[in-house]
């Protein structure tokens, strides 16, 4: 009986220890979990004021939305033939680079949030034989702030506003180059195929960006 006694007492000892050590041990957690969490709850807070797709940046301190726009072809005919590739692939972020320009000869422009244009220039030494541009994203929740693995432009094709840039000769058809070329029609039309790119869309405007 005396056993039996015994065997009780000390599971109720192991019971109470056990229970305490848990208790420790959950109150004194400091894992990632309570950060995931913390990440988990703003992340919901930024769906439920935007909509499915938006998270948290805790870097920027604001909701942002990643989208993945699949890779393009461009196909530019010539007014002259070519044998080799120079020229610039631009993009423009939340404007557009119009057709016309003013008085004196200098580019006009739109703002134009959420937009995303490309404007392709084909040169043959200083004369321009190709040109293309197009919208080819309308986003409609916010400003481009980011292309993700694309240059941005310093010096003058920044002043020019132009948000990011490609020199055809240099950045296009070696591995992992964001674009690939080919001449055809006997020199007289270019393909360009622009990869996958990564886009971040803020609400609040790219301040932080």
């Amino acid at each position: 009986m005396k056993k039996g006694i015994s065997v009780v007492v000390t599971g109720l000892i192991v019971t109470v220890v056990g229970g305490l050590c848990l208790n420790y041990f959950t109150e004194n957690d400091t894992s990632d979990s309570g950060a995931t969490n913390t990440e988990g709850s703003v992340n919901l807070k930024c769906i439920e004021k935007y909509g499915e797709g938006w998270t948290w940046n805790e870097q920027k301190q604001q909701c942002e939305k990643i989208i993945d726009l699949e890779s393009r072809t461009f196909s530019v005919p010539l007014s002259e033939k070519i044998t080799s590739l120079e020229g610039r692939m631009d993009f423009y972020l939340n404007k557009e680079r119009l057709v016309d320009i003013d008085a004196e000869g200098r580019a006009m422009y739109e703002n134009n949030v959420g937009v995303l244009q490309v404007v392709i220039s084909i040169m043959k030494g200083k004369k321009m034989v190709g040109s293309f541009r197009e919208r080819i994203l309308d986003a409609n929740d916010g400003s481009i702030c980011t292309i993700r693995s694309l240059p941005k432009t310093t010096g003058w094709l920044k002043k020019m506003q132009v948000s990011y840039s490609l020199q055809l000769k240099n950045d296009c058809n070696k591995l992992r180059d964001p674009c690939s070329s080919s001449i055809t029609d006997h020199g007289k039309r270019v393909y360009l195929k622009i990869q996958k790119l990564t886009l971040v869309i803020v609400k609040d405007g790219c301040t932080n960006y």
